[in-house]
């Protein structure tokens, strides 16, 4: 009975990760790769190597995979992977490198998916987060080819130091914080 009942467990485990999603929406943990233990930063290497720099961008990939093609992924995360060199692959794979990639492998988030929307915060998002300067962006995107016409709707909002402000400027829909930035261009 013991071991009947950890089998149904562990079937209905398998079941709901193995199953694909309409949407994905996610506030994944945050650990640096220095941080990792050595199975955890083994496994991360080996099955998000794109990703492989800090938990959050395993968890991008992870959500990605989730969904259906089509689906849509939702998350809040740290800003490194929109601007550091580590993360570059994680944005597009290089054209030397798309060259040799077998047909069906990642090329990037910029190459892969529709990034709809993408709110870059900064530090301050959050009231619940006092004390700690973490800059955070906030985006949406549908796992599915961009067409080359896409535009990411994508708003600026480091300035303001408050989560009430912040909010104020990205419902109001203000020029100065509001970019519709072609994203095929965003890769050159």
């Amino acid at each position: 009975a013991f071991f009947n009942k950890e089998a149904i467990t562990g079937l209905t485990l398998f079941y709901l990760l193995s199953r694909r999603y309409d949407v994905v929406a996610a506030n994944p943990p945050y650990m640096g790769s220095k941080n990792m233990g050595p199975m955890l930063k083994k496994y991360v290497e080996f099955h998000y190597t794109p990703g492989k720099r800090d938990l959050y961008a395993a968890f991008i990939l992870r959500c990605r995979e989730l969904t259906h093609i089509g689906g849509r992924v939702a998350m809040v995360t740290q800003q490194s992977w929109m601007f550091l060199r580590s993360f570059a692959e994680l944005r597009a794979v290089d054209d030397d490198k798309l060259k040799k990639l077998k047909p069906g492998a990642f090329r990037g988030l910029l190459r892969d998916t529709t990034i709809e929307t993408l709110a870059h915060l900064g530090p301050g998002a959050f009231g619940e987060i006092s004390g700690e300067v973490v800059n955070i962006v906030l985006f949406t995107l549908t796992n599915i080819e961009p067409s080359p016409e896409h535009r990411i709707t994508a708003f600026r909002l480091i300035g303001p130091k408050s989560p009430e402000e912040k909010e104020r400027l990205m419902l109001s829909w203000q020029s100065n914080t509001l970019y519709r930035l072609k994203q095929i261009g965003v890769i050159v």
